[in-house]
């Protein structure tokens, strides 16, 4: 059930994230169609970069985040996943 919460929540930010970049990169073309296919590739580019890095800073503190009913984060998970080690100083 989490993981339908959480896709539930990132479906419309990543939509905002790509309506954003788009709306922003077309209001920079000029009135010739090389332009028009520079500035949709590019904005294409620059949605798929920012569509990553806000999955996988998603991702990486979510990790961190889970705790058991005390809201003590739980020993094992430190050690298991070395990449969330950070997140715990």
């Amino acid at each position: 059930m989490n993981t339908f919460l959480v896709g539930i929540i990132k479906a419309p930010v990543f939509a905002f994230v790509i309506g954003l970049v788009g709306c922003y990169e077309g209001l920079q073309v000029e009135r010739n169609a090389a332009s028009v296919g520079r500035l949709t590739t590019r904005s294409v580019v620059e949605s798929i970069f920012l569509i990553i890095v806000l999955d996988a800073d998603s991702r990486s503190c979510s990790r961190s985040s889970r705790s058991d009913h005390g809201g003590q984060v739980r020993q094992g998970r430190r050690d298991q996943h070395p990449w969330t080690r950070e997140c715990f100083r």
